[in-house]
């Protein structure tokens, strides 16, 4: 019998090398028969209920929600995997900083430090007319 298991961790967000990173840690702990770091698009949120994840557990969740989801042979497979993608990707051995940028939690999303704040800024300098309103939301973050 297989053990499901999902996880949410709201305002987290990775991007996809982060992302692949976490997949591969969980998919490397014995037992583990599929796995998956995401966020929690809509497109994304379907596919994992469409693997027979409970939707139930990914309620609430939105794009910048990272989630994990693991399905292995038993329930301490699963949980040994969800704790390996944790480490790698929220607490590596840089003391709980995510892509060498320290995350701090605050009421309107997440804050960087000075050094990080400050190569924000620059690229949103050089990039002027990016799309989306990316380089207002870079200046904005720093």
């Amino acid at each position: 019998m297989t053990t499901g298991r999902t996880r949410l961790h709201k305002d987290t967000y990775l991007d996809s090398v982060r992302l692949l990173a976490g997949s591969k840690a969980m998919l490397e702990v014995p037992g583990v028969e599929q796995a998956t770091a995401l966020m929690g698009t809509p497109a994304n949120l379907a596919q994992l209920a469409s693997d027979g994840f409970d939707a139930g557990a990914l309620t609430g969740a939105g794009a910048n929600d990272l989630l994990l989801a693991v399905r292995a042979g038993s329930p301490e497979a699963a949980e040994a995997a969800l704790a390996r993608a944790e480490q790698e990707l929220l607490g590596g051995e840089d003391g709980g900083r995510v892509g060498g940028v320290e995350a701090v939690e605050s009421d309107d999303g997440v804050e960087v430090d000075d050094a990080a704040g400050l190569e924000l800024g620059r690229l949103a300098e050089a990039q002027p007319d990016a799309g989306d309103g990316q380089a207002e939301s870079l200046q904005r973050a720093a």
